[in-house]
């Protein structure tokens, strides 16, 4: 589709551990497997948008080590332009998850090169042209800096991030389109329900709240309704990466200007694909 994406952000090498449980403090568990492919918000975003057949370019910042140079290589291969792909002599950034029997995961990440990531002259007039900027995985200051020169500025703000609260991020929301969450982020964030949490996010300047909740329904909230769709009942091998799938099908709609239920809709069915194998998508 001739509209011009751009996905900032966070790139990392994930390493999955397959795990029969987690482990208690001061206890040990055995491996089952062991499953590495380049994942991290940013990467999972624009290879999504470019399989759906968007001009996507990426902002993030990768180490120049062997890590960083898979990242480079799966970019290009998938599709996304990596004209604004930064390279630093700090590590690529590392995201261990641990994944159980029933999907769930355990994460933790080397922020790496990503915690470097700034922006030319070059990179700005990119974010300004660009007809959407969707940022996931920096810093609240750096989600901030795009909020105020991106056109149409989309947000996940992740677990981590939803932390600082609504006083914090505030001045992101007042820039901010969509707002992407799930159940758990939103109680960070506002410490409220979910309606009441989200009419909080539109007060602030959020003209569309969408919330996932994993096997329930998802919803998305704007001034004047409330929309739900709900998830189809599947086997959830792992959920890496399926929030970034969620939000690209979602956003993949909304550009071509379907309602709010087939947004959600096809967000599902993103999610759905990501979610049955380990890692965050199928990578050749």
């Amino acid at each position: 589709m001739d509209l011009d994406v751009v996905s900032i952000g966070s790139c990392n090498m994930d390493i999955i551990l397959r795990v029969p449980s987690f482990v208690e403090p001061d206890s040990e568990m055995y491996v089952e497997k062991i499953y590495m492919q380049p994942g991290g918000p940013a990467f999972n975003f624009a290879v999504n948008m470019a399989r759906l057949k968007f001009n996507t370019w990426i902002i993030a910042r990768i180490g120049m080590d062997r890590f960083g140079e898979i990242i480079k290589k799966t970019l290009k291969k998938e599709g996304v332009n990596i004209e604004y792909l930064q390279e630093s002599e700090i590590p690529t950034g590392v995201a261990f998850i641990s994944v159980d029997k029933k999907g769930r995961r355990s994460v933790y990440s080397y922020m790496g090169a990503n915690a470097t990531l700034d922006f030319s002259k070059k990179d700005i007039k990119r974010i300004k042209t660009a007809d959407v900027v969707y940022l996931s995985g920096t810093y609240w200051e750096t989600a901030l800096k795009v909020s105020k020169r991106a056109n149409i500025f989309i947000y996940n703000p992740g677990s981590i991030i939803a932390n600082f609260g609504t006083k914090t991020l505030s001045k992101i929301f007042k820039h901010t389109y969509i707002l992407f969450a799930n159940e758990k982020e939103l109680k960070k964030l506002t410490n409220l329900n979910i309606e009441k949490g989200a009419r909080i996010l539109l007060d602030l300047g959020v003209k569309i709240v969408v919330i996932t909740r994993g096997k329930k329904d998802a919803i998305a909230i704007t001034e004047n309704k409330i929309v739900r769709c709900p998830a189809k009942k599947l086997k959830v091998v792992d959920t890496t990466g399926a929030g970034d799938a969620f939000a690209a099908g979602f956003i993949a709609k909304w550009l071509k200007n379907e309602n709010l239920k087939n947004c959600l809709r096809f967000g599902h069915q993103k999610a759905a694909q990501c979610i049955k194998n380990y890692g965050s998508m199928q990578l050749s």
